[in-house]
This record gives C-alpha cells, structure tokens and sequence, in this order.
C-alpha cells in the first residue's frame, strides 16, 4: 500500500517517533477490534493475530525504540495494515505516523538496514515473527 500525496504532511512537524507511536497505540487500543471486523470483514488467522498484538503492545512511555519500530512495521507492512488508510480522531492515517516516524528516525527510511535492525530487536518479533 502507498500513502497518498499530502498524508505524511498532516502528521505535526513537532512529532517524535514516540508522539507517533502513542497515536498508533491509542487508536488500534480504542477502535482495533472492533474495526478489525467491520473493515477486514474476516474471523481467521489474521485478525487473531491482529488481536493478539495489539493486547501486548506496550503502553506508550514503556515501549522501547525496538518495539515501536516492531509496529511501525506492523501498521505498514503486516497485521495492522488493514487500517492503513484510516484516519484517527486528528485527520491523520495511522500509516502517516507509521511513515512520518521511520523517515524522521532512518535515513533510508523503511528499507533502512538499521531500521530492520532495530526492530528485529523487539521482543514482539518472538511472538509475532
């Protein structure tokens, strides 16, 4: 999935990756499960996974970089992408934060080797791979 042109600017200039990831955490912990259903429309292996994950997302303050790089991972690429395109109570897409705190924090953005290095290092990866 790709952004569309303007998404990753509604994320605040200000933001740290944490400021990012506090959003993420906030809105699939508030509407995940219960969207999960309306949207993905499915009961399977996925959304179960989904479910699990975000039960052990650590609470924002005590998520590590490699953990909130873990679920920048997950909103842009795996079990929380079906929510890619969904704005939160600000008008902005769960992925623009996703985005907006990988291309503040890595250079090369998500193809970044450190940044699959560091969230290779989150203890999130033993449990959801």
């Amino acid at each position: 999935m790709a952004l569309q042109k303007g998404d990753i600017e509604k994320v605040p200039a200000d933001f740290t990756a944490a400021d990012c990831y506090e959003r993420i955490f906030d809105w699939h912990k508030k509407y995940g499960k219960t969207k999960i259903k309306e949207v993905y429309k499915r009961d399977d292996e996925y959304s179960e996974n989904y479910q699990n994950l975000v039960d052990k997302i650590p609470e924002p303050g005590k998520a590590n970089v490699h953990d909130m790089d873990y679920v920048f991972t997950e909103v842009i690429a795996r079990y929380m992408e079906w929510a890619f395109h969904i704005e939160d109570e600000h008008g902005v897409k769960t992925a623009a934060y996703a985005h907006y705190a990988v291309n503040k924090n890595y250079e090369g953005g998500y193809g970044d080797p450190s940044f699959k290095e560091s969230k290779d290092k989150s203890s999130l990866k033993d449990t959801f791979g």
